[in-house]
């Protein structure tokens, strides 16, 4: 895959810097309860001899916390993240894992993956781009997802809100703006990706300090065969 000088598209490149200073020596070490749920319903029940040759995708991994929990499952596992401090990050603290492959990066829409993946997850990423451009990473997370084993799965969340606008949204300081969308979009963005929406989850929480609350979506879905 051709990542060189990180190569990421559209809005994404202008976030670059925002990213980097807020994940700069994180310490977030532990998977997010909405990914732990869904590792353990789906593949908690498989011996090691199978999770170990399931390959894990983690788009937009940030200070990889929920890689590393694909890493402690024994997946195979791959991440893609569009800035270079998590990359180099995650090479560090997670680089002695035998079962780690490739981290890359760039993003989805710049870089082209040939591999193929039984575990997705999205989480956190994919709200930070425009709608028409959501549209165009849903079409290539499909096309990423392998449902040749039975395996296939991706958790994806998105912003809630009371309708689809692309609007500053300071959740993380230095960034402009993330697309909210109303719930029938988010189904209608999935089904026109041609995904089989399988369980979905609604998160709510408030911080005081912003004044704002965060309502976001979760989605576990697979491919339609």
């Amino acid at each position: 895959m051709d990542t060189a000088g990180y190569k990421v598209g559209g809005f994404m490149n202008k976030q670059l810097d925002g990213f980097n200073k807020f994940y700069k020596d994180s310490k977030m070490e532990y998977p997010i309860d909405m990914v732990i749920n869904f590792l353990e319903k789906r593949y908690s029940m498989l011996d090691y001899d199978t999770r170990k040759n399931i390959k894990a995708l983690d788009v937009g991994f940030g200070p990889g916390n929920n890689l590393k929990g694909l890493l402690d499952y024994g997946f195979l596992t791959y991440g893609i993240d569009y800035s270079e401090v998590c990359v180099n990050q995650v090479k560090e603290k997670y680089g002695h894992y035998e079962n780690i492959r490739e981290v890359w990066g760039g993003d989805v829409l710049s870089c082209k993956i040939k591999e193929t993946f039984d575990v997705i997850l999205c989480t956190g990423t994919i709200f930070l781009n425009p709608l028409d451009e959501i549209e165009k990473i849903l079409d290539i997370l499909y096309n990423l997802l392998n449902s040749s084993n039975g395996y296939g799965n991706m958790l994806i969340n998105f912003c809630l809100g009371d309708v689809d606008e692309y609007t500053c949204y300071p959740f993380l300081k230095n960034l402009d703006k993330v697309q909210l969308l109303t719930f029938p979009t988010m189904k209608k963005l999935l089904e026109n990706a041609n995904f089989v929406i399988e369980n979905i989850e609604y998160t709510y929480y408030e911080k005081i300090i912003e004044n704002r609350a965060y309502k976001r979506y979760w989605f576990e879905v697979k491919k339609n065969n």
